[in-house]
């Protein structure tokens, strides 16, 4: 079904419609086509599971460095349903395990996460939070409270 171009008056397919608002745009009237807009969502999506890709991977590169202390180390595939019932990285008890990577991993919002699913976890086995975030092209870093650190240490799990 053809559509009439309201500028032009010649008749397009329906993607090729001009919407009917306009928006100004360096001191001029533009319009966007409905093409364009699907155009710039579908970009949208394919960033959006790059990202996921890329986390899931650096999960799988963490569970093999972490099976060295922890054999069961496991990615917590329960995410996908509800983030709260498991963590990233299960199996690594009675660490809380929340792993983050991208360009800059905003640690302190990751760190929130993981001390919220905490407050509201019925598993009994997690107690300590921690965060392992890796900025693109950068070493991970460990994020966990001072005194649980100190007690890790005391207790012979040195780095």
């Amino acid at each position: 079904m053809r559509q009439r171009d309201p500028r032009s008056g010649r008749e397009v397919l329906p993607t090729q419609a001009r919407k009917s608002t306009k928006v100004p745009q360096g001191g001029r009237m533009v319009s966007e086509t409905i093409e364009d807009e699907v155009r710039a969502e579908r970009a949208v999506q394919k960033r959006g599971r790059a990202n996921r890709r890329k986390g899931a991977r650096w999960e799988r590169e963490l569970v093999l460095r972490l099976r060295e202390v922890w054999p069961e180390a496991c990615r917590g595939i329960g995410q996908v349903r509800a983030g709260g019932e498991v963590p990233d990285i299960a199996g690594c008890y009675p660490f809380w395990i929340e792993s983050k990577a991208g360009i800059r991993v905003n640690w302190r919002a990751a760190w929130e996460q993981v001390v919220g699913y905490l407050a509201g976890s019925k598993e009994g086995r997690y107690q300590v939070p921690v965060v392992i975030a890796k900025d693109d092209r950068s070493k991970p870093v460990v994020v966990m409270y001072l005194e649980d650190w100190e007690a890790m240490v005391r207790s012979g799990r040195e780095p």
